[in-house]
């Protein structure tokens, strides 16, 4: 009996360090909305940028995601609409592609976008969900199509909202 006991703490160890878990960890909370996401990878540092909820900035890839959450004086634009707003101070800019995929049991529209800002080329990949009268968004802004996208692209899959309205 004792042989069994050991067997299965040692098994119920084995299991629990090939299972990972991971919790969302960056989380805001607003009047009417709450949402998050795992955390990003090592290199990105979060820092307050205004007008978004979460900004956060890879030096070294001259690279920056930001996420935010609008619940009021919204219209019922469709999620191309809703992308187009994001782009209109951007001067000339070109969806290269878009894709809808479900998110958080609704469905979300992601665009990949070059854009010319003041001379300077970029490339964006935004996401941008609807839920309960609530707009969610998110946006990785870098130099080119680059590898943190994939860092980008994890935090879209693990993204999570809720909405009171």
């Amino acid at each position: 009996m004792k042989q069994l006991l050991v067997i299965t703490a040692a098994f119920m160890i084995v299991a629990g360090a090939c299972t990972s878990i991971s919790s969302p960890k960056l989380v805001v909370k607003k009047r009417r909305a709450q949402y998050g996401a795992n955390e990003l990878p090592q290199g990105w540092h979060k820092k307050s940028f205004r007008g978004a909820d979460l900004y956060f900035e890879h030096q070294p890839g001259n690279a920056s995601i930001f996420l935010n959450a609008q619940c009021e004086k919204l219209s019922d634009s469709p999620l191309e609409a809703l992308t187009a707003q994001l782009l209109v101070d951007m001067g000339k800019y070109e969806i290269t592609k878009e894709q809808r995929i479900m998110l958080n049991q609704r469905e979300a529209l992601v665009s990949e976008i070059t854009v010319n800002i003041d001379g300077v080329s970029r490339f964006l990949k935004v996401m941008v969900l609807k839920k309960n009268s609530c707009v969610f968004d998110a946006v990785f802004n870098a130099p080119k199509s680059s590898e943190l996208v994939g860092d980008f692209d994890a935090l879209v899959q693990s993204f999570w909202a809720e909405a009171s309205l």
